[in-house]
């Protein structure tokens, strides 16, 4: 649909909606709370971040559009009409404008969600542009596309506003901010050739490869850190056993399909972002199915989740069967022929 192609659907939904229903749920589940008494609450969350990251994907197209064509890149807006551009901002500006009064009766959560906002508009339009402003841009993006988001998600659920509510903000957006620097130093450096054809001065272009891969590699023990404070928390079996899961999937990516791990930057054309499937999908599946256990009306939201993020629960799927096909194999093989 062009709609879709408008909005970069492909590009966010499964890389960015699905991680903030993970955290919505670890934010109910640090209270105590089962999912389905907040079903409805669950919708509109999709909804507001579904706006935000329409709102994001437009506004980069349409400043990129220069820049994009010098670079031979696609951009869903090149050959619009000022007409067709202005109606589309004033949908949208329209749009966003109804979210921000709806929003009123939780004014720390319109706070987070204007500064999602804010700071990719700061990213993205001249003469700011922090996107063509080295290490600035990485900050801008970190902030607008994973910590902001995450606390707008937060503060729309939490309902507990004393010390142990900061500390869920705290860890949250810890987590989120390393993996969001994490995530758009992997594109930078992936989009590097094209941002230098295209004269963009990003982080990728402008700072040495080696000195990002050492800050990226102590910012991901941090992350490690950060993660297992929040599983430890949350003490939930399911996430126990799934976070297991996807380390043995990693392992075995890596030896058996022989896959680069990466933290941040890649060598190979087969590679793995490290943590993006757990944040994708192991967690907000884990989190739902152990709910599901213990209150069988959240096997509906589950079945929602299977049905609006479902190419990687496929994937790992394959990637399950595949495992144990090779290890059955290897079993019935005789050992003089393994």
């Amino acid at each position: 649909m062009k709609a879709l192609q408008i909005i970069r659907y492909n590009d966010w939904w499964t890389y960015k909606v699905a991680p903030l229903m993970g955290f919505a749920l670890a934010v109910l589940g640090l209270q105590d709370q089962s999912p389905w008494n907040h079903g409805f609450s669950f919708v509109q969350l999709i909804g507001y971040i579904v706006l935000a990251a329409s709102y994001v994907s437009i506004i980069n197209d349409f400043t990129d559009r220069e820049e994009d064509a010098k670079a031979g890149k696609r951009n869903a807006l090149v050959g619009w009409s000022s007409q067709k551009l202005t109606l589309l901002f004033v949908v949208l500006f329209g749009v966003l404008g109804y979210a921000f009064y709806s929003l009123i009766s939780q004014p720390l959560a319109l706070v987070f969600y204007v500064l999602t906002l804010l700071v990719y508009s700061a990213y993205s339009f001249p003469p700011i542009r922090l996107k063509n402003r080295g290490i600035w841009g990485l900050w801008a993006d970190a902030c607008g596309a994973n910590l902001f988001i995450a606390l707008f998600a937060v503060a729309y659920l939490f309902n507990d506003s004393n010390r142990a509510g900061w500390i869920c903000y705290l860890e949250i957006g810890f987590i989120t901010f390393i993996f969001g620097i994490r995530g758009i130093i992997w594109h930078q450096f992936h989009d590097k050739k094209n941002d230098e054809k295209a004269g963009v001065q990003t982080a990728a272009v402008m700072l040495k490869e080696a000195p990002v891969r050492r800050a990226t590699s102590l910012l991901f023990i941090l992350e490690l850190i950060g993660v297992l404070v929040l599983l430890c928390q949350l003490n939930t079996m399911t996430l126990w056993i799934g976070t297991i899961y996807y380390g043995s999937l990693l392992a075995y990516r890596h030896y058996f399909l022989k896959q680069e791990m990466v933290i941040a930057i890649s060598q190979q054309e087969d590679y793995h972002l490290i943590g993006s499937d757990w944040y994708e999908w192991v967690v907000p599946f884990c989190l739902l199915f152990g709910a599901s256990l213990q209150d069988p009306d959240n096997l509906l939201l589950l079945m929602l989740f299977l049905f609006l993020f479902p190419r990687k629960g496929l994937q790992l799927t394959r990637e399950t069967a595949d495992v144990f096909i090779r290890w059955y194999n290897y079993l019935i093989t005789p050992k003089h022929m393994r």
